[in-house]
């Protein structure tokens, strides 16, 4: 399990200026990068079987390699953040995200 971050990074906001406030601070070191076993999406999150797997997966991994926050929901359009995204954030929201890196594996 990952230290807690601290107060300045918890408290990121979720908005474009906390979005680059956060990629600016693991440009410097202050935050790790995101661990290569927690990318994927959690079975519970993004169940192997559905359809559209592949879809999802090849749009968030498309986002991480650009630095993107976040992608658009091949089906629905929404915003999905990314895994580093959250692992910036530097504790889980439980909001149930689809990419949340916290969740035990």
């Amino acid at each position: 399990m990952r230290p807690k971050a601290s107060s300045a990074l918890a408290s990121t906001p979720t908005s474009p200026s906390g979005w680059a406030s956060a990629a600016v601070a693991r440009h410097h070191g202050d935050v790790p990068e995101l661990p290569p076993d927690r990318r994927a999406p959690h079975p519970r999150r993004l169940p192997p079987s559905r359809p559209d797997r592949e879809a999802i997966v090849a749009a968030h991994e498309a986002a991480l390699a650009a630095g993107q926050p976040g992608y658009l929901d091949p089906a629905t359009g929404l915003f999905v953040m990314s895994a580093q995204q959250l692992w910036d954030r530097g504790t889980c929201c439980d909001s149930g995200c689809r990419h949340c890196p916290y969740l035990p594996r």
